[in-house]
């Protein structure tokens, strides 16, 4: 989250506005029932929330990049993974039901849904 030095000080209602907003957001995201996730554009994770680490039985750093992989059940992962990466390639709207083995052989059924966010430019 940003600091308010770090906003221009001649605009201090549209500073603090920013950071309240910011502040609204992370609360909103880490209090989420529902395990949310980030990405770049090659589809590395960049983020990963309370929820979904408490999902997967991954810690923040484990999922990073493409660490999330290794909660994926043996059985599928390869499968979960290719159609992961084809989404990301074209563009699509990434929409999958899987299975997650945490470390003490619990398996989990999720689903998972992305969407990239595109900003105006590159539209």
């Amino acid at each position: 989250m940003r600091s308010v030095e770090q906003f221009d000080s001649a605009e201090p209602d549209v500073s603090y506005a920013l950071l309240a907003s910011e502040a609204l957001f992370h609360a909103c995201v880490e209090n989420s029932p529902a395990g949310l996730f980030l990405c770049d554009a090659s589809g590395a994770y960049i983020y990963t929330n309370e929820r979904w680490q408490k999902t997967y039985g991954l810690t923040f750093a484990q999922a990073l990049g493409g660490g999330w992989t290794k909660a994926l059940n043996p059985d599928e992962a390869s499968g979960v993974y290719q159609e992961w990466q084809q989404a990301v390639a074209i563009g699509r709207e990434y929409d999958c039901e899987h299975r997650i083995l945490r470390k003490d052989d619990t398996v989990t059924f999720v689903r998972a849904r992305a969407r990239a966010i595109r900003d105006s430019a590159a539209d």
